[in-house]
């Protein structure tokens, strides 16, 4: 009992030492962030917040899941290649004017479909909104190992889709590349729906056109083929981008 007395006046002795410090920069040296004191709290008249520097913090890890190819590339100052496709520049400007945008990218390889979704994706982070980018493949393979009793979470769900009031951004790589299994067509209809029906933005980047797309996925079931890309085509506003 006395040393958990102990430690609650040395708390608060600590945190009126930062209440009082002198403002003039003589002991900001002692921390990385001279804002927070190294806390990651900053007050304000209606309580706590984070820091900008843990923003900063995980904004940093999150860039840090960008392929390194694309890191160095910002959706602002990024130069369009025609020689990847006549119609980037026109791309480019339009996500320039709304960086919200759903879009469904197809196109050969190097065309620079996979580039766009990492700009939207970067640009997403930014502005502090929740985001989500990796190959299909990958995310279906996150749900077949917890269907299959792993205690690791996919990065995104439906649920995580309907619970948060906040939009999304769901970049789905090489949209053609997962098997279509009977199982990975009802679990990325199930995402496809909530996307849908939720309103988030999606980015889908493939090889092949919109009609092999649904070819591909009706292998698994017809239904699911029609479904899965009915709800991608009518996202509203999305824009079906060809670069071939």
């Amino acid at each position: 009992m006395a040393d958990m007395k102990q430690l609650r006046l040395v708390t608060q002795e600590r945190l009126k030492s930062l209440e009082y410090a002198p403002r003039d920069g003589s002991e900001s040296q002692a921390y990385a962030c001279a804002t927070c004191s190294d806390l990651g709290w900053v007050s304000t008249d209606r309580g706590a917040k984070p820091c900008e520097c843990q923003k900063a913090k995980r904004r940093a890890k999150v860039f840090d899941r960008i392929p390194p190819e694309y890191r160095r590339f910002d959706l602002v100052t990024i130069t369009p290649d025609p020689k990847r496709s006549e119609d980037q520049a026109k791309l480019i400007d339009a996500l320039r004017e709304d960086s919200g945008l759903s879009l469904l990218l197809s196109g050969r390889v190097g065309s620079g479909k996979s580039l766009v979704g990492w700009l939207l994706y970067k640009r997403a982070i930014e502005h502090d909104r929740p985001a989500v980018a990796l190959p299909l493949a990958e995310l279906l393979g996150q749900f077949r190992r917890y269907e299959c009793g792993s205690d690791q979470l996919p990065v995104v769900t439906s649920e995580d889709l309907r619970s948060n009031s906040r939009r999304w951004l769901v970049f789905l790589d090489e949209f053609e590349k997962a098997r279509p299994t009977e199982f990975a067509g009802e679990q990325l209809f199930l995402l496809m729906d909530t996307v849908y029906t939720y309103r988030h933005q999606l980015v889908v980047a493939s090889n092949l056109s919109k009609d092999d797309l649904r070819a591909r996925w009706s292998q698994a079931s017809e239904q699911y083929g029609l479904s899965i890309m009915r709800r991608l085509l009518e996202l509203d506003g999305l824009i079906y981008h060809e670069m071939f």
